[in-house]
């Protein structure tokens, strides 16, 4: 095969005798010239050749059998047929062009934010929570592709789930439905302000911005926007929580009612509340925001009143479900309040509960929670990285009264295996990293014996890993293997740490994952410090912090000092005056280094901890 001087690839093996065949020539020339110039990944490519190919021979080969009329009709009907071929093949190889396009597109913006990024772990939990791929989500296909590039995070919500809210990085808001994706309606009063979450009612919307301000829109009827009325609005409404020295944190809302927690612990909700889901003891609805602690006995209280409950515990994480709310304190425990039809409180049962009920402490310590307004559903996860889901699930699951472990990988993916309709229950942040099913094998490769080449023997117990790739992955590992002779056997007993802490690290180099008791994440935290393993320490401060407890926070305040980890030891200060008492009698707080004691006692009484 050769070009001829327009580029047009010619076939020399065909007998140019066959006169009568100059058209099928022709118009063959010009479908090959199409197809050999389609992009290589393009699979009509060999399959058009050698369909032309095989066809124009075998023609060849009768074309002496045939009459000159039979010949000349034959030819017009090929010429027809090669064009309409050539047509396909065109439109085929433009969409590929287009393809190609696409993905070099993504890559350009995937190398540009690279560096950006280049601190994180890709195979983190909180790495892979961020990643937003548009293509999971069919409605951003029909969105204009430069807009989506500018996506920083969306909420998809709505009753079937045909709303979106997106904010761009350029900090603007947008509001549109999947009927019309492509007109977007800005949010004035929302663009600009740093937005940093989005919360969804039935029928109404909550949105946060960066500096603490709470805006709510939307219907109306049950007090649902707080604002002390029930009329509805359009626009976003700044909600007033007459505030002093906090700020709000988080927020959160139900089918009809919507919760706020600040920076100190504490907890405002109002809206409707037939079934106590606001917990206050009561079955009355709120129409302004009140703070739980204090008891409230009257309707549409306009005044910021307390629940005793949570007088004495510091809130960290609050979320709503349609007629429910979790409630997830500074300790790790969960209570749930409101309406149980469906087993959303996870007591056994199905009576709806007016005050806070809290969850079996066997479960574990929980460290997140998440629920969805528009099923009747509950998730947690402990410490241990457990996740337990309970309440409304889809078939044929059906209603858990009890909280029910389940293997998945994030606490949000459950709501697309147990909720209906399948929404985001929280703002789903972009990232230009692809989700690859290579890391996804590889973190099930860990402590693998029929794959793993070496194994460390940690306290009589094997622990199966990748030689190669540790080598790769961990420096410190690098150097212990390059010390081993290379006729050694493949095995090496490690004794510095406990097999817990050793199973932990070698875990988190395949998965990047960290999940272990605070107890144990004090140990991690010296080994991630000792092997240089910057992203690891981080990883066990974010763990301790949300460890900790009254038993354990003066061992983690004197690991903190140790490390110099400032935030943690700030954090754990703090809790330990919110609970001075409890703590100061607990045999931790008696074992505590004379230095680390006395110091603790006199930044104490500066605060006036001790004062009566």
């Amino acid at each position: 095969m050769q070009m001829d001087t327009e580029g047009r690839y010619l076939y020399n093996s065909l007998s140019p005798k066959k006169t009568e065949c100059c058209a099928l020539w022709q118009w063959k020339s010009c479908l090959i010239s199409t197809v050999m110039s389609a992009p290589d990944y393009c699979d009509t490519k060999g399959v058009a050749n050698l369909f032309i190919s095989s066809y124009c021979r075998d023609y060849l080969e009768s074309a002496d059998n045939c009459g000159p009329f039979w010949t000349e009709w034959k030819i017009i009907l090929l010429s027809v047929f090669g064009s309409l071929i050539a047509i396909l093949l065109t439109i085929c190889c433009a969409d590929c062009v287009r393809y190609k396009y696409r993905i070099q597109k993504q890559r350009t913006l995937y190398k540009a934010n690279r560096d950006k990024i280049s601190g994180e772990d890709l195979l983190s939990l909180d790495t892979r929570l961020k990643i937003g791929s548009t293509d999971k989500w069919v409605v951003f296909s029909l969105m204009d592709e430069e807009f989506v590039a500018k996506i920083h995070s969306f909420v998809i919500y709505g009753n079937t789930g045909t709303d979106i809210i997106v904010i761009t990085k350029d900090d603007e808001v947008f509001h549109t439905t999947t009927a019309n994706v492509n007109q977007m309606n800005k949010i004035d009063m929302l663009s600009k302000k740093g937005v940093k979450k989005i919360s969804t009612g039935a029928k109404h919307v909550c949105a946060l911005t960066s500096n603490g301000e709470v805006y709510v829109w939307g219907e109306n009827e049950s007090y649902q926007l707080g604002t002390g009325d029930t009329t509805a609005s359009a626009i976003p409404l700044l909600l007033n929580f007459n505030l002093t020295n906090e700020k709000i944190v988080d927020i959160a809302c139900g089918g009809n009612h919507s919760l706020a927690l600040t920076d100190g612990g504490h907890v405002y909700a109002w809206g409707l509340n037939s079934s106590g889901e606001i917990g206050n003891g009561t079955v009355n609805n709120q129409s302004t925001p009140y703070k739980l602690g204090l008891a409230n006995t009257q309707a549409n209280q306009p005044l910021p009143n307390q629940m005793a409950y949570f007088d004495e515990m510091t809130v960290s994480k609050v979320v709503c479900g349609y007629a429910h709310t979790l409630v997830l304190t500074d300790e790790g425990h969960l209570y749930a309040i409101g309406n149980n039809s469906n087993g959303e409180l996870g007591t056994g049962n199905v009576t709806a509960q007016t005050t806070p009920n809290k969850l079996d402490a066997k479960l574990g310590r929980f460290i997140d929670i998440a629920s969805i307004h528009y099923t009747r559903i509950s998730t947690a996860v402990t410490v241990k990285g457990k996740h337990y889901v309970w309440g409304q699930c889809q078939s044929p699951y059906g209603d858990l009264v009890n909280p029910t472990e389940v293997k998945v990988d994030s606490l949000h993916h459950m709501f697309a295996m147990f909720a209906t309709p399948r929404v985001t229950d929280y703002p789903i942040v972009m990232s230009e990293h692809p989700d690859s099913p290579v890391l996804h094998s590889l973190c099930k490769c860990f402590n693998d014996r029929l794959t793993s080449t070496f194994k460390f023997i940690v306290e009589r117990k094997p622990i199966h890993v990748h030689e190669d790739y540790l080598i790769m992955r961990c420096e410190h590992l690098r150097t212990i293997f390059a010390d081993m002779d290379k006729g050694a056997e493949k095995e090496l007993e490690m004794n510095e740490y406990s097999y817990v802490v050793y199973e932990a690290f070698l875990r988190y180099l395949y998965t990047g994952e960290v999940y272990v008791e605070p107890e144990s994440g004090i140990e991690l935290l010296d080994l991630a410090e000792k092997y240089c393993e910057t992203d690891l320490k981080i990883k066990c401060v974010r763990l301790l912090r949300k460890g900790i407890t009254i038993e354990n926070v003066a061992l983690i305040y004197s690991a903190a000092i140790h490390k110099k980890v400032t935030e943690l030891e700030d954090l754990c200060f703090k809790f330990a005056l919110a609970h001075i008492t409890a703590v100061t009698q607990t045999p931790t707080f008696d074992s505590l280094e004379q230095r680390i004691y006395k110091n603790f006692i006199a930044k104490a009484s500066v605060k006036g901890v001790f004062k009566r």
